[in-house]
């Protein structure tokens, strides 16, 4: 594609076209091959594609040279178009027409100051009418001719050149398309690039002056109006200093020295003392056709955001490049030509190659033999096609350290898109190398598990039949065991049942019927109804003791062996505190113990087998009652958390800590009770803890001696 360049460009003017990739494709006036070659990413481009719509500024173009240019934006194509010309051509017309107004206005003057003076001396009558063209010209009143033709002859011929002036002056300032000739075309393209210049340059953001080759102000944009607000009388003679807000006036005026002693364009940076703003400050150096400074362009340029986004990106990159130095796994960037671009800490481990030694050698160093061609038709391939097929995913490989041995790896590839249709490359790697000889010596370890595992198996095999005889042993043994004591609990039930009644009849009939009516004056009668009475007691007494014995393992074996019959109601805790206090109190009466009831208020009802649970309160009462002699006892009942917790708290003689578990057992007993109480017959816990587990809860002891013991068991709501 080719832009015609229009008429009136100059020398340094141009015209083309950038693409979304900020490359050019147009051909350029200035270089070769610049089609689709020339990269274009100028301050005006990039501002361009940023706000989409266009700018004017002054910038450093991608011949690197000071330029005024314009963009446009065209979202249809995504394209701009830019127009520029070198500031010293830029500014040239602007300079020519003030030089020609001053000159044009110098010479009126004179001109009009020697009319003035002859006709003083020589027509003092036409005073009055001099007067009055005079006041016409102040009011800029040109329209009315100085003098009239009934002057004097030589007046006459002096106006006649004054109306003659004065009517080219009126062409000059109203010059439009249609009036235009041959002789005034010079003077309407001045005007036309006066015009066309002043809006470019009032459009531009920055703030600009114009200086003339004293330094001082002979031109500012709307900018500088803008943001200083000083009117344009009081502007122009002044230096920069006497304008812009700076504690070192030297420093405005050293770049302006510097730039007309260097004739090149000078930069310079500081920081606003007053608003704190980065200012970039660029001074452009105006010359003539040999090169002689005439003046200068300031360009002063707000950029305090720009250090911002500047320092945040800074600080970007260096943590993008901590995290790369810091990483675990070796990363690596190549460029299309395989050349290394990047290169970690962990690639250094892997490979033992350091930054130094590898940054822009060929990757392929650090390939083996095997997977050189594959590596370089991959990459041609997808220069050429965009075709990958290794790259998105993970590949195990082997790479080639710098002593040239084969190291296992894990590759992993991507690729970024630089712009220019050229591309980078990344390799996250990963050393395999202990993980493969975890696996070679997880399978050696493996193969000798096996080999212990069938061994292990045939032994298994081998206890397991024998275990499964034992076992079959032990079932029929215990199912013998079982119909034994059910047997011999009903065998003995009946005798027992009848030598208990007959006893207690016995006992009864005798106290109450013989005894009276036997003489005790012969001392050994005496005794010997005595040691009746004692014996007939023992009998009656370890007849209920046999009893409960036998009701106890009966019902032990009945809960074990999921025989047992449970009940569902709901049930009051309260409830059955109070029935089991009642059924218990006569004992804690005959036995001068006080017995106490502690229950929470409004405890929530459970469901469960009422008598089942009035067992074990009864249970851990008598327990306590056997063991505390004139002390309390206490029954409390609580709702903690999702639980109820119900304990039976005793101040008798206590529990040593060993028999905290083993009183929990069948027929284990700690300690005696006390004299002349009924000892037990060590199966009322374990039914206890069995009921208890029946409902999901536990039961526990806390115990010193000398203490009094604390029996508690849960009960989930």
């Amino acid at each position: 594609m080719q832009v015609t360049q229009p008429d009136g460009w100059g020398e340094t003017g141009e015209m083309y076209i950038v693409n979304n990739n900020k490359v050019m494709i147009t051909e350029s006036r200035f270089a070769d091959d610049a089609l689709y070659n020339q990269v274009v990413d100028t301050e005006g481009v990039r501002a361009t594609f940023d706000n989409r719509s266009g700018m004017a500024a002054i910038y450093l173009d991608y011949k690197d040279v000071p330029v005024l240019g314009v963009s446009k934006y065209f979202e249809v194509m995504d394209w701009v178009i830019v127009a520029s010309k070198h500031v010293s051509e830029a500014f040239a017309s602007i300079i020519y027409l003030r030089n020609f107004v001053i000159i044009i206005g110098a010479t009126s003057i004179i001109v009009i100051v020697l009319v003035a003076v002859f006709v003083s001396t020589r027509v003092t009558n036409s005073i009055t009418k001099t007067s009055e063209v005079t006041r016409n010209i102040s009011k800029r009143d040109v329209e009315k001719p100085v003098m009239d033709y009934r002057s004097l002859d030589d007046l006459k011929k002096l106006g006649e050149l004054i109306n003659s002036e004065l009517h080219k002056h009126r062409q000059a300032s109203s010059y439009d398309i249609r009036s235009i000739k041959s002789d005034d075309l010079l003077l309407f393209k001045i005007k036309r690039s006066s015009e066309e210049w002043t809006i470019i340059f009032d459009a531009i953001p920055d703030i600009i002056t114009i200086h003339d080759k004293n330094y001082k102000i002979v031109r500012a944009n709307k900018a500088f109006y803008d943001v200083f607000n000083i009117d344009e009388k009081q502007l122009y003679g002044k230096k920069c200093s006497e304008i812009f807000r700076c504690s070192d006036t030297a420093l405005h005026k050293c770049s302006l020295v510097k730039c007309a002693g260097s004739l090149k364009p000078e930069y310079d940076e500081y920081d606003d003392p007053i608003t704190g703003e980065t200012i970039l400050l660029l001074i452009y150096p105006l010359l003539n056709e040999e090169s002689v400074f005439q003046g200068a362009i300031r360009q002063q340029k707000n950029i305090t955001e720009k250090k911002k986004v500047d320092e945040k990106m800074k600080r970007s990159e260096m943590f993008s490049e901590n995290l790369i130095e810091t990483a675990h796994d070796a990363i690596v960037c190549i460029d299309e030509d395989g050349s290394v671009r990047v290169w970690n800490h962990s690639a250094e481990k892997i490979f033992g190659y350091s930054k130094s030694e590898i940054m822009g050698k060929s990757i392929t160093i650090i390939i083996p033999e095997k997977y050189k061609k594959k590596h370089e038709e991959g990459l041609q391939r997808f220069l050429q096609t965009g075709q990958a097929r290794m790259i998105g995913r993970s590949i195990e490989v082997f790479g080639k350290t710098k002593e040239g041995v084969e190291v296992p790896i894990e590759l992993s590839l991507s690729f970024q898109n630089t712009g220019n249709n050229r591309y980078n490359f990344t390799g996250i790697i990963r050393d395999r190398t202990f993980e493969v000889n975890a696996k070679q010596q997880l399978s050696e370890k493996s193969n000798k598990l096996e080999e212990y595992s069938q061994a292990l198996e045939q032994k298994v095999e081998s206890r397991t039949l024998a275990l499964r005889e034992a076992n079959k042993k032990l079932q029929e043994s215990d199912q013998r065991k079982t119909e034994f004591l059910s047997l011999a609990s009903h065998e003995l039930r009946t005798p027992l049942a009848a030598v208990l009644g007959f006893a207690t009849v016995i006992n009864s009939r005798l106290r109450d019927f013989i005894f009276p009516n036997v003489r005790t004056d012969d001392s050994k009668v005496a005794k010997s109804i005595s040691k009746v009475q004692s014996d007939l007691d023992i009998i009656i007494l370890e007849g209920r003791r046999l009893t409960d014995l036998i009701n106890d393992l009966l019902d032990i074996e009945k809960i074990e062996s999921g025989e047992t019959e449970w009940k569902t109601e709901h049930i009051s805790i309260a409830d059955i505190i109070k029935r089991a206090i009642a059924l218990t109190s006569g004992s804690f009466v005959e036995y001068g113990v006080k017995l106490i009831s502690d229950v929470e208020d409004d405890l929530p009802e459970i469901v469960g087998d009422k008598n089942r649970l009035e067992q074990v309160v009864i249970n851990l009462i008598s327990n306590a009652m056997k063991f505390t002699q004139n002390g309390f006892v206490t029954c409390r009942a609580r709702k903690i958390n999702h639980d109820i917790v119900i304990s039976v708290i005793d101040t008798g003689g206590g529990i040593p800590e060993v028999d905290h578990e083993k009183i929990f057992d069948r027929f284990k007993q700690s300690g005696t009770s006390t004299k002349g109480k009924q000892k037990g017959t060590g199966l009322g816990l374990p039914i206890c803890k069995e009921i208890v587990k029946h409902y999901g809860g536990r039961i526990w002891v806390e115990s010193e001696p000398g203490k009094g013991s604390t029996f508690s068991f849960t009960l989930p709501l």
